[in-house]
């Protein structure tokens, strides 16, 4: 790690190279071998946008494919049922749903000058894992627990590379006005072309990963115990009021979301970047 320049000019396809690169960075065997940990590498996430971006951010945003997503894992989680009615927001992997509330992304681009793409798109993961875990508490313990106790308190971090440089962000949710804002500040940033600082930024990038299951971990299994001490209560005949949305009542409309029993939280939301 301490040849990054070396390295990525002998690299014999650029892609493979980033690849690797980026498993060894996290560790990513390490995570693997962690049971109570759910990491995947290039996994394609459900498409459910979140209100469009604007002002700083003009263009459409995919829904995430990051390089690295960690989260909990399901096998570990003795709340399925739980689980199931949080859906699609409690395991947004398409294809492996084992990685519950993702709370770490990791993007990169291999190209010099390139930061711009994975900072944007990493700007958009932490957005949406934000979104799905406030989905969790709002349905556990409605949305006057989600203003005291979730925004500007629960965050998640991303990590972006570019060839010359490695941002640390970490990103939280702020009611401004009644409405909902989506914001983000840099923790650390490096550049590439100082091999004294790789060791350093090799560390806190796995340090930030620790961080984002430490801080996350307990919360949201107490919101799902929460939850399924209300699933226990509901009769057996009664439909699950939980995870509903309701859609915009036209094309111009920004999305309404509701909490877990149909109360509208928000007519729009904004996307900020601090």
């Amino acid at each position: 790690m301490r040849k990054w320049p070396r390295l990525y000019g002998k690299a014999g396809t650029r892609a493979a190279w980033w690849s690797e690169l980026c498993l060894n960075i996290v560790r990513f065997r390490k995570l693997l071998r962690n049971k109570e940990v759910g990491a995947i590498a290039n996994a394609q996430w459900a498409d459910i946008p979140l209100a469009a971006p604007w002002g700083w951010m003009p263009r459409q945003i995919p829904a995430p494919c990051p390089d690295i997503t960690v989260g909990l894992n399901t096998s570990t989680v003795n709340y399925a049922a739980e689980i199931r009615s949080l859906e699609p927001y409690a395991c947004p992997v398409i294809k492996d749903s084992f990685i519950l509330f993702p709370v770490f992304t990791l993007k990169v681009r291999g190209i010099p000058h390139g930061m711009f793409y994975p900072r944007s798109q990493n700007l958009y993961n932490g957005a949406v894992m934000l979104r799905n875990l406030r989905e969790l508490h709002s349905t556990a313990r409605g949305e006057e627990s989600c203003v005291k106790d979730f925004d500007h308190k629960v965050f998640v971090l991303t990590t972006s590379i570019s060839v010359d440089t490695v941002e640390i962000n970490i990103h939280f949710t702020e009611v401004e006005g009644g409405v909902l804002t989506f914001k983000s500040a840099m923790m650390d940033i490096w550049l590439t072309q100082s091999s004294e600082d790789m060791p350093k930024m090799i560390t806190n990038v796995r340090n930030a990963i620790d961080k984002a299951i430490s801080s996350n971990q307990e919360c949201i299994m107490q919101d799902l115990q929460c939850i399924s001490e209300r699933l226990a209560l509901q009769p057996p005949s009664s439909p699950s009021c939980f995870g509903k949305r309701a859609r915009a009542d036209s094309e111009d409309e920004v999305e309404t979301e509701r909490d877990g029993c149909g109360k509208k939280l928000r007519s729009d939301a904004g996307w900020k970047k601090t």
